[in-house]
């Protein structure tokens, strides 16, 4: 699928820019971290990534397919990904990683 494929890379570059980044703004560290960019990286590419991608665009239309108001829509989509997918699919891979 173009879409995810198109979410996947993004989602490196981003963060492999935003890591980059943050790496060459930290005081304490003197030199590139190559694990820390490569962790980055696949936590963005695979949870932010392609994750985010299959669960807005493909998930949530299943989930939510009854609700024709779009601020009820939108505030049950949200409420379901600050409890249920930010604790089990988001955060926990961050801390892992």
């Amino acid at each position: 699928n173009i879409s995810i494929h198109r979410w996947f890379h993004n989602s490196i570059d981003k963060s492999r820019i935003a890591d980059s980044i943050a790496q060459h703004l930290d005081v304490c560290n003197d030199e590139f971290d190559i694990k820390r960019c490569g962790a980055m990286v696949l936590y963005s590419g695979v949870i932010l990534g392609l994750c985010c991608e299959v669960m807005f665009n493909h998930l949530f239309p299943i989930m939510f397919r009854g609700e024709t108001n779009p601020l009820v829509l939108a505030v049950k989509m949200a409420l379901f990904d600050v409890f249920v997918n930010a604790p089990l699919l988001w955060l926990t891979p961050a801390y892992i990683l």
